[in-house]
């Protein structure tokens, strides 16, 4: 009976339980249902069945544009392919999904080295790609010199080499070199010295010209320069040879010689040779009270031709002039040339001094001529 009854139960459970399981299988019904595509990448299509409302994924997948897959943009960054934009040599490339790809590049295939032309000159190239210069490390060292355009050299680069020291024209005469590549000059700290003439800061002034300005008008003050313009002013002097004041009463003392001088020289014995000289000695001169004036003094000698055959002829006229009184003492030497001079004591005659001789081993001759004066 016990057994009977378990079997009756089991069967009662299984008819309770064989109806309800028919009742929940549900065989799907799309009639005018839309299809639709996940929002996630891969957008795997599905509908929602008009019986029971459930999802069910009808397979296949929705490619869409590729982009920022930001909602409402129908779009998927992770659908179709990146294309980058702005990408060059220096910048990235960027795609509309806000992915981003690394910079070419430089491309420097076939492309020229070149250098600066200012110093330090570093090598650079232009890039083949977008023509930007690059510089590519090193710099080149060009030969010392000007650095002219078109010259291939650099004052900077190299060294200097020197010549001799310049001395600067103002002064102080501060003196510098100069480097004979490039001609830049470089201070020394070192001052030359110039004479006097040459700079009137350096040396010291000596008044030993005389002022030919001031003999214009008589009485004509004792003015002397320097060689520098520096002028001096001395005692008056009332002696000028061009002035017709200072001149008035003179007198002419000397005159034309024509005459022979014998010259010797040695040559396998003693040979003496007539020469034929012209002297001219002239002075002009005056008294004025027991004071000689003398203006001016003239003293030249010449020759004439002498065969080729006899050595160098020389003839000088002394420049140097001895006056004397009438006892033949020496009271003064002047010289030739038109600065006056005065003494106080009046000379008998003046003497003027020729000398000759053949050069070598010839014997001088000396030739005196007096000029007399009158008073």
């Amino acid at each position: 009976m016990k057994t009977i009854v378990m079997l009756f139960c089991m069967l009662i459970g299984i008819m309770l339980v064989l109806p309800i399981n028919a009742a929940a299988a549900c065989t799907h019904s799309f009639t005018g249902a839309t299809q639709y595509s996940d929002a996630a990448h891969p957008h795997a299509y599905f509908k929602y069945c008009s019986k029971c409302g459930q999802k069910v994924y009808t397979g296949g997948n929705q490619v869409k544009p590729h982009g920022t897959g930001a909602t409402g943009s129908g779009t998927c960054s992770t659908c179709g392919t990146h294309s980058y934009s702005g990408q060059s040599c220096a910048a990235s490339g960027k795609c509309v999904c806000g992915a981003t790809t690394a910079a070419l590049g430089h491309n420097f295939s076939g492309a020229a080295q070149y250098s600066d032309a200012t110093h330090p000159h570093a090598y650079f190239k232009h890039c083949a790609r977008c023509g930007q210069k690059v510089y590519t490390g090193g710099n080149q060292v060009k030969p010392h010199g000007t650095g002219a355009t078109g010259s291939g050299t650099c004052s900077s680069c190299g060294s200097h080499t020197y010549g001799s020291v310049i001395t600067n024209t103002a002064h102080p005469h501060s003196q510098y070199k100069q480097c004979t590549g490039c001609g830049i000059t470089t201070r020394t700290g070192t001052y030359g010295t110039k004479t006097h003439s040459q700079c009137a800061s350096c040396g010291s002034h000596n008044y030993n010209i005389p002022d030919y300005d001031a003999f214009l008008i008589h009485p004509h003050p004792g003015r002397t320069k320097c060689v520098c313009g520096a002028v001096q002013v001395n005692t008056p002097s009332n002696i000028v040879t061009a002035c017709s004041t200072c001149t008035v009463g003179s007198k002419t003392t000397g005159g034309n010689i024509d005459d022979t001088m014998f010259l010797s020289y040695i040559d396998e014995g003693l040979l003496t040779i007539p020469v034929q000289v012209h002297i001219e000695y002239r002075e002009q001169y005056k008294k004025d009270g027991t004071t000689f004036i003398s203006f001016y003094r003239q003293h030249t000698v010449y020759h004439d031709s002498y065969p080729s055959y006899h050595p160098e002829l020389w003839l000088g006229a002394d420049p140097n002039i001895k006056y004397r009184d009438s006892s033949n003492n020496n009271i003064h030497t002047g010289s030739t040339g038109t600065t006056p001079f005065s003494l106080n004591s009046l000379p008998y005659y003046s003497r003027a001094q020729t000398t000759g001789m053949f050069a070598g081993s010839g014997m001088p001759e000396v030739w005196q001529y007096d000029a007399y004066y009158s008073y």
